[in-house]
This record gives structure tokens, sequence and C-alpha cells, in this order.
């Protein structure tokens, strides 16, 4: 399992730095998808009571901008981040199936695009909203894949006690 995850950072962090020949991005996304498949069977055997995780997130702290349909902009950070969406903490209560756009700032660019409230619940004096992706680019789906592979991957060396530069 070792060899895998040593393949899979080389390659990402040709990726990362614009240099994934073209004839290596096959074995890359088969690699992502491996791994996407091994941590979504992991979220899945403890999920939270009457959920099922149909796509991988992870825990990941970055800023992120909400603009609602009455203007309303509100900066905040998620909580988790994953390939279908977003959870983040607002001030306000938002009605489940609002429709909001987004700007997160993920390590290599931001990324902007529109989201649906699926879940709003209080938390403290704040709302703890669910996000789902509408609709992103392929720039934007790509961004996102590389900082969840980036969050996986630096959990990864920290459980084998392997630091990177």
């Amino acid at each position: 399992m070792d060899a895998f995850f040593d393949r899979l950072y080389a390659l990402h962090s040709m990726l990362r730095r614009g240099h994934l020949p073209a004839e290596l991005r096959p074995e890359y996304d088969f690699c992502c998808k491996t791994l996407t498949h091994i941590m979504l069977t992991a979220q899945q055997m403890a999920p939270s009571p009457g959920t099922t995780r149909g796509a991988l997130r992870m825990a990941k702290v970055l800023k992120v901008e909400l603009l609602f349909p009455d203007g309303r902009r509100e900066k905040s950070s998620t909580i988790d981040l994953g390939q279908a969406g977003l959870a983040a903490m607002v001030s306000t209560d938002v009605p489940v199936r609002t429709k909001v756009t987004f700007t997160i700032d993920l390590p290599l660019r931001p990324i902007t695009g529109k989201a649906e409230v699926v879940g709003s619940r209080p938390q403290g004096r704040a709302f703890r909203i669910a996000l789902a992706f509408e609709a992103l680019t392929v720039e934007a789906e790509d961004a996102l894949q590389i900082a969840i592979i980036d969050s996986i991957l630096e959990r990864i060396d920290q459980n084998r006690g392997i630091r990177r530069a």
C-alpha cells in the first residue's frame, strides 16, 4: 500500500506543478478513483445515523464567501468539503432549496459556482448549512479534486510519519 501512496503522491505533485505528462494522466486518474473508492467505503462504514455518503468529503477548513438571493454576502469557512458540496457556518438560518453563489479559496486558485442549500440546522448562535454543488466547470472540478487529494495525502502522510516539503 505504501508504494501506491508514494506513486499517487508523485503523480499528484507533478499535476499540481503543471508538469504531469499526458501519458501519465490515465494512471493519475485511476489512482485518484481508487483512493476515492477506498475513502468513500471507509466513510460509509460509520456514517451519521440515517446518512449514506454518495460522494467523498473531508473535514477541511477553507475560506468561502456566499452570496444569497437577497444580495446578502457572508464570509465563512468550510467545515467540510467534498466532490458534491460543502458545509459551512452562517449567521442566520437559510431555507432548504435556497440557491447560492459561492467562492471557495482553494490552495491552487479560488473557484466560483452555484449551489443549493440541502440542509440547515442551528449550532450555537449560528447555523450549519450543507450545500450541494450544481454543474461545476471542468476547471473547478479539477481544482476541487486537487484540494481533496491534497488533504487526503497530507493525512495519510501524517499517519505514516512522513513529512514532505
